[in-house]
């Protein structure tokens, strides 16, 4: 899971050799890593040919997608869909972030659809530094209501340009 990329595992798998022999792997799945990565595994692999020394294990890792991020790089992207007077308006908003923290941020008055607002720090973790994280994206997707006849009225009498 994207979760379970963003604070690493480790995982325990059995698997059969081609010799034929079940072998039980402790594998540790690093902080930040990224769908198909390779994991190499060494000296844990094939040991059906005598004399010689096993061969590496070569695991590819693939990350489930995520029900609220896409992730692009050590960036997480999240849609966020807000009302038009919201976005007309300004608005203090929480987002909470992958590792369960409730971040408030502001939409600027006069945001546009697809405007972006950046959290930095609180992205993925960095697969070569887990110290450095990416941002969260957040998209703003502005909803805007039908309205009825009157209202419609009422916004034109305000004549916004």
């Amino acid at each position: 899971t994207l979760e379970e990329a963003f604070s690493g595992k480790e995982m325990v798998a059995t698997i059969t050799l081609p010799s034929g022999r079940d072998q039980t792997l402790s594998i540790n799945i690093p902080r930040g890593i990224h769908s198909n990565q390779t994991l190499r595994l060494a000296g844990m692999g094939d040991d059906s040919i005598p004399n010689m020394p096993r061969g590496d294990i070569m695991l590819n890792v693939q990350i489930a997608q995520h029900h609220t991020y896409e992730r692009q790089g050590d960036d997480l992207i999240q849609d966020l869909e807000i009302s038009c007077i919201d976005a007309m308006l300004g608005k203090t908003i929480i987002i909470n972030s992958i590792d369960g923290k409730q971040l408030e941020s502001t939409v600027p008055a006069g945001t546009q659809t697809n405007a972006i607002l950046a959290l930095q720090g609180y992205g993925m973790p960095n697969f070569n530094d887990a110290s450095r994280r990416g941002r969260v994206l957040v998209r703003m997707n502005i909803r805007v209501p039908k309205l009825t006849e009157e209202q419609k009225l009422k916004l034109r009498e305000l004549d916004i340009k």
